[in-house]
């Protein structure tokens, strides 16, 4: 039994990579100074965003259309921090709606609700929505535009989730845990991270434990 268990986490481990779909990366536009500034509104932290400062930068399968349009995340509340000794963990609640614009017209090509999610800051690290969750509900897109926004629409629509996540790093030496500690200050960092349609954990589950079985039974077999 517990050679199964082994065997089942380890393929769920190494399948999941595969099992993801469609999917596209953004990072901060080369050139711009920042792409996003943490700061005090008086009555808590804001983490806001760089309008044109976040581009996509790849997509998985190549779709040249949507090659550096805009990334637009909202602007998002930070609450319920947890000082856990070196580092914090926070909620990142989201005031508006995600984006994508197109780079040459600025027209909104996708536009999605998106979830709260969780923010783990470690030093000069900000990660924020890092676990694998049904992040995103697109709710208008523009269905002739490439070929990623169309797939992505799809893979919603058949029970896919759009799971975002994405990372950054302060600039000049800004210390996150202490920042938020306090009730004043500003960082600004730059910033990678990606959209990519994925099962469901449940999913993800069966198919591990289906591997898993038929991987036991053909070693069986060989004895």
């Amino acid at each position: 039994m517990k050679r199964l268990l082994l065997t089942v986490g380890a393929i769920l481990v190494t399948t999941t990579p595969l099992l993801a779909e469609n999917s596209l990366h953004f990072s901060t536009k080369p050139g711009a100074e920042y792409a996003w500034e943490l700061s005090w509104t008086g009555s808590e932290w804001q983490l806001s965003f760089v309008d044109d400062a976040i581009i996509v930068d790849d997509t998985n399968p190549n779709d040249a259309v949507l090659a550096n349009d805009y990334v637009l995340l909202p602007s998002m509340n930070v609450t319920g921090l947890d000082d856990r000794g070196g580092l914090l963990t926070a909620t990142l609640n989201p005031r508006e709606a995600f984006r994508i614009h197109s780079d040459t017209d600025d027209a909104t090509v996708l536009t999605a609700t998106m979830e709260s999610g969780g923010m783990l800051a470690v030093g000069t690290n900000t990660v924020a929505y890092s676990q694998i969750s049904d992040d995103l509900d697109i709710g208008s897109y523009n269905e002739t535009y490439g070929t990623i926004i169309p797939a992505l629409v799809a893979d919603e629509e058949r029970g896919l989730m759009l799971d975002l996540s994405f990372s950054g790093d302060a600039l000049q030496g800004a210390n996150l845990y202490n920042l938020l500690r306090g009730q004043t200050g500003v960082a600004r960092g730059t910033l990678s991270g990606q959209i990519t349609a994925i099962p469901e954990p449940a999913t993800l589950l069966i198919l591990g434990l289906g591997a898993a079985v038929a991987t036991q039974f053909r070693a069986r077999r060989r004895k």
